[in-house]
């Protein structure tokens, strides 16, 4: 599997993404890095270092701006953890389009 810094990509933005009312940009971003890296690897189970790196921000923002969309069902985690142990080993994150928001023609 190709590395991120491996992928030339242009971040991908679902269209109805912009039908939600009660999200930050920052949050928009993290949707379309999530939504891109799905559809070019077929998974992403990236740290929240690995994202705040990225875009410039604190780990904790990250964390809040994660937890925010987990609650809206935006975003989905599902944790693997360690063998024998509580420690998690991965986190995989996919994004899933909430009931309700309308789909543009086109997408």
């Amino acid at each position: 599997m190709e590395k991120e810094q491996d992928i030339k990509y242009f971040t991908q933005i679902p269209a109805w993404v912009d039908e939600i009312d009660n999200i930050s940009d920052f949050q928009a971003r993290l949707i379309g890095y999530i939504y891109t890296f799905e559809n070019i690897t077929g998974t992403v189970f990236t740290s929240n270092q690995r994202l705040a790196k990225r875009f410039h921000k604190s780990s904790k923002t990250v964390q809040t701006a994660l937890s925010d969309l987990y609650n809206k069902g935006i975003v989905h985690s599902t944790l693997v953890y360690k063998e024998d142990s509580k420690l998690v080993d991965k986190r995989y994150l996919e994004v899933v389009k909430p009931t309700g928001i309308p789909t543009p023609e086109n997408e």
